[in-house]
């Protein structure tokens, strides 16, 4: 199981502000805020002293300029609202600069949120725990990355994916005949080597693309994926920079993409070779399968996952259906941003939210089951 760790969420704008800070306040963008255009050519700020970025609407970015630090709140609202109600126009103002400072874009420090809204914001998290092992996968992967820009990405990408459709067939056709006189072999153990060495080479998939995008990968390493499934990542963070959905889509399929050339290969040795070698490259098959499986689910952080919100357009779909989820639960009112999605969005945030707990729970239930299994026999 792979998955990509993106340096935090990009963080919603339009939360709940209490106005009395906004209009004493002099709010002040970092100096290290730089926009950019990504993610459908949707603007972005990039904190370059953290790394994040933070998503924005575009009737945002013509106030940004205002946020100098030389002018108080009172003063930003006389100076823009116009014709406009000022309660109004302070109101927003205040919920933007107070998203702002909580996505760590202001000079002043984000605010302590406990309670209701503390778990609110918890679940918009991805749940990952890293530990890194290397940062420097640029420059390990620019030389061998950069004779292949002069070849065109749709070019790799078809003759990539058509190698790895004939994998997955052949990994279908191997599982559904080559297990009949299966035994279980004496040095299984070899499997498992083979299982990490496979693992390697889908993280370093995902790495290879990212270097063709012209999008280094910051760091590679290993994780816990919901705290509690191990699991290689690569973090592609910048990839928010790519604007085409397809790029970034096939971006993160392309470790699963990796993963059934290497099927196929077990695949044709399990129906080719008789004996031991045979039953451990079925014994690999199986474990390849199930890998796909886990890589290719849309409700945790995986790649089909990743794929998926490319694909949609969203930004962090899975936090943000949880946090709609959460706000009806905990009786919060809906930031602007939640309260703009349509019914029918809704909807779905409602019933991926309810999808993404009840395999949480399975996958919590099922290694207790292990535990309590394991503890039993050695009793």
């Amino acid at each position: 199981m792979s998955t990509t760790a993106p340096a935090r969420h990009l963080a919603p704008l339009g939360e709940d502000a209490p106005l009395d800070w906004f209009l004493g306040s002099r709010p002040e963008l970092r100096a290290d805020a730089e926009l950019l255009s990504g993610l459908d050519d949707r603007p972005l700020l990039f904190l370059a002293d953290s790394g994040r970025y933070v998503a924005l609407g575009r009737e945002v970015v013509p106030l940004l300029p205002h946020f100098d630090g030389a002018t108080t709140g009172d003063e930003l609202v006389e100076r823009i609202r116009g014709e406009r109600d000022a309660e109004l126009v302070a109101d927003r103002l205040a919920r933007l600069a107070r998203s702002l400072r909580q996505a760590g874009a202001l000079v002043e420090p984000p605010e302590r949120i406990g309670g209701r809204r503390g778990v609110a914001r918890f679940m918009r998290k991805e749940h990952l725990l890293r530990l890194p092992l290397t940062r420097s996968v640029d420059r390990l992967l620019e030389p061998v990355t950069a004779p292949l820009r002069s070849v065109p990405g749709r070019v790799l990408v078809g003759l990539w994916s058509a190698l790895a459709a004939v994998g997955l067939v052949l990994g279908a056709v191997a599982l559904a005949t080559a297990g009949a006189g299966w035994a279980m072999p004496e040095h299984v153990w070899v499997v498992y080597p083979l299982l990490f060495l496979q693992i390697a080479a889908h993280e370093t998939a995902h790495a290879l693309v990212c270097q063709y995008l012209r999008v280094p990968v910051r760091e590679a390493g290993i994780g816990l994926m919901l705290y509690v499934m191990p699991v290689g990542y690569v973090d592609r963070t910048d990839a928010y920079r790519v604007p085409d959905r397809r790029a970034r889509a096939f971006l993160s399929l392309a470790g699963p993409v990796n993963d059934q050339l290497w099927f196929g290969a077990a695949a044709i040795v399990a129906m080719a070779v008789p004996g031991e070698i045979g039953d451990l490259a079925f014994v690999l098959l199986i474990l390849q399968a199930l890998l796909t499986v886990m890589n290719l689910n849309p409700v945790t952080p995986s790649d089909g996952y990743h794929a998926v919100s490319a694909l949609a357009g969203e930004v962090n779909v899975r936090g943000q259906a949880l946090s709609y989820l959460t706000h009806l639960v905990l009786r919060l009112p809906l930031s602007p941003a939640l309260q703009a999605v349509s019914p029918a969005r809704r909807r779905f945030y409602t019933g991926y939210a309810v999808g993404c707990l009840l395999f949480l729970a399975l996958l919590v239930a099922g290694a207790a089951r292990s535990v309590t299994t394991l503890l039993g026999a050695l009793s």
